[in-house]
């Protein structure tokens, strides 16, 4: 079924978004195309269980597990019209999916909040600083020259070093840098999905430049790989 809803903030309980619907293991996806003025967001979401947000086809979030937490994945976002969309999942228990956004400033204010009526994450790096300290990026995925499709997940964190202490920014071919966000999955480590799909055609290789910043602003690491589009 489907239909238009004019906020995303539901609380199901043992219930389901409609009656035709059976109260566990359904899912649904909602998904809208909205006005933004330009800056970094922040989306908060609440999910019970499994969710994934994507911003402009780019999954900037992927907690598809049965789960009761909340998340708020960044995104940069450029003046104008955005299409973000969000999947979920309920598996038993209770029920409930929420989403906001926020346009959020350097020193993390926040500023007009908006519901959601509607899923490799995103910042743009700060301005180049001198590298304070040669350090080296664990990257396992994707491997070198891996040949990829549909959308698909760069991990990687800096050795010896804790999640908190840097960011990790991700670009392909000379794209605007992307904030990675934290993913305790497996092991702790800096995540994003990337989609092929939304980088520039004409080619077959590409390469993704992983870039880590301390809380100075100051490049402690960088590594690149290759990948292969099969379009």
């Amino acid at each position: 079924m489907a239909r238009k809803e004019s906020t995303l903030a539901f609380d199901w309980g043992g219930g389901s978004p409609d009656s035709k619907i059976e109260p566990d293991t359904f899912s649904a996806a909602y998904e809208g195309s909205f006005d933004f003025e330009a800056g970094t967001y922040r989306f908060d979401v609440a999910a019970d269980d499994g969710v994934r947000i994507y911003v402009d086809g780019n999954r900037i979030l992927d907690k598809w597990q049965d789960q009761m937490a909340k998340f708020s994945p960044e995104v940069k976002l450029t003046s104008g019209k955005h299409t973000v969309k969000v999947e979920y999942y309920e598996q038993g228990g209770g029920s409930s999916l929420s989403l906001k956004w926020s346009k959020v400033a350097a020193s993390d204010t926040s500023n007009t909040t908006q519901s959601a009526p509607t899923s490799n994450t995103t910042q743009s790096a700060p301005v180049a600083a001198a590298p304070a300290e040669n350090r080296s990026i664990d990257l396992w995925w994707p491997t070198n020259l891996l040949s990829v499709r549909d959308p698909f997940p760069i991990k990687a964190l800096v050795k010896e070093t804790e999640l908190r202490d840097y960011d990790m920014y991700w670009s392909v071919d000379g794209m605007s840098p992307q904030k990675m966000y934290d993913s305790q999955q497996d092991h702790p480590h800096k995540e994003v999905w990337a989609d092929p799909k939304q980088w520039p055609a004409g080619k077959t290789n590409y390469t993704i430049t992983l870039t880590a910043r301390n809380q100075q602003n100051q490049v402690i690491a960088s590594r690149t790989v290759e990948v292969k589009v099969e379009r």
